[in-house]
């Protein structure tokens, strides 16, 4: 197999440099643009929703002040009306750009996924190269920096559409009319589908960060190599990824919390959901929101909150198709 390797690329090594060559500077500079509009339209979203929050309090102010006015029969009744219409379409206004600014960002989101992809292909079609095994650390060093970004524009984990534990309470037996039986099989069906959705999202973050921490336990076996020859701080620094020296510099690798938050957050919340189905794996306190510091929320937690998320979607698809099934 090697030699058949070694075969194409003596065919195909020039053609491939020569694209990489070339290709490189186009793709990396196309990454960085998307990333400042990502960037950006998340500053702007934060920025519309604080003040719609604001506006929202002074609406709320100025129709409670409507409202005394016209308990009082006061001649300010009509102004104070006129300024709160104002208000109100200024509202409406912001709810219209804070929906179009999450469609910009979403849109973002999927060609930022997409051309980091491409860019962790392109370096990936270097690693079985034998005249570049000399770069092999640095190739995974890259290679692992770019997974780690496109894992933080993953598809993030949604909540139930429908509170759990009430579909539960369906019984098919019950209802005598068929066209009542047939609506609640089409919901639970519809359920199960939406469960296994979730699942195989769940199963696809679970693989990404398998993937990052083999990369990653690479990664460390080259700094710890370089480290004993007192030579990670001229080969490393310089490059102001992330931390990789000194006693805190593996928490500071593996560090969730600082950019991740809202994936873990909503990943836990659908956790939380599912309270009912916990597989009873030994998670620490997994069990409520405020049991979780984020900050110093790591790969390795996220990872063992996914792998029981996973088990306890699988238990809920699982009751919910026993119901369904009873039908049968």
């Amino acid at each position: 197999m090697k030699d058949l390797l070694n075969n194409f690329h003596i065919k195909f090594l020039p053609g491939l440099l020569f694209l990489l060559t070339f290709a490189r500077p186009i793709l990396p500079q196309a990454i960085a643009n998307e990333e400042r509009n990502y960037n950006y339209l998340n500053t702007l979203l934060i920025e519309l929703q604080q003040e719609y929050d604001s506006l929202l309090v002074h609406y709320e102010n100025e129709t409670r002040l409507i409202n005394e006015a016209k308990a009082n029969n006061s001649d300010e009744t009509e102004s104070l009306l006129a300024k709160a219409v104002v208000t109100s379409n200024r509202l409406e206004q912001i709810q219209s750009e804070i929906l179009h600014t999450n469609e910009k960002i979403e849109a973002s989101r999927k060609q930022l996924y997409a051309l980091y992809s491409t860019q962790i292909d392109s370096l990936r079609m270097l690693e079985n190269i034998d005249s570049l095994d000399g770069s092999s650390e640095r190739l995974n060093f890259n290679i692992l920096s770019l997974i780690q970004k496109r894992f933080s524009v993953t598809a993030q984990t949604k909540v139930l559409s429908y509170f759990p534990e009430e579909l539960l309470k369906i019984n098919l037996m019950e209802p005598t009319d068929s066209s009542e039986v047939k609506i609640y099989s089409d919901y639970l069906t519809s359920a199960i589908a939406e469960i296994d959705s979730q699942i195989i999202n769940t199963n696809n973050q679970i693989e990404k960060l398998e993937e990052m921490q083999n990369l990653q336990s690479k990664v460390d076996q080259f700094i710890s190599d370089i480290e004993f020859e007192n030579a990670s701080d001229r080969l490393f620094t310089q490059s102001g990824s992330y931390p990789l020296t000194g006693p805190e510099g593996n928490k500071a690798r593996n560090d969730y919390g600082q950019t991740n938050m809202d994936i873990a957050s909503n990943s836990l919340r659908l956790h939380n959901q599912l309270s009912l189905f916990s597989s009873n794996i030994a998670q620490g306190d997994l069990n409520t929101m405020d049991a979780i510091d984020f900050e110093s929320f790591t790969q390795q937690d996220y990872y063992n909150l996914l792998v029981e998320l996973n088990s306890r979607l699988t238990n809920y698809k699982e009751a919910l198709q026993n119901i369904l099934n009873k039908n049968e």
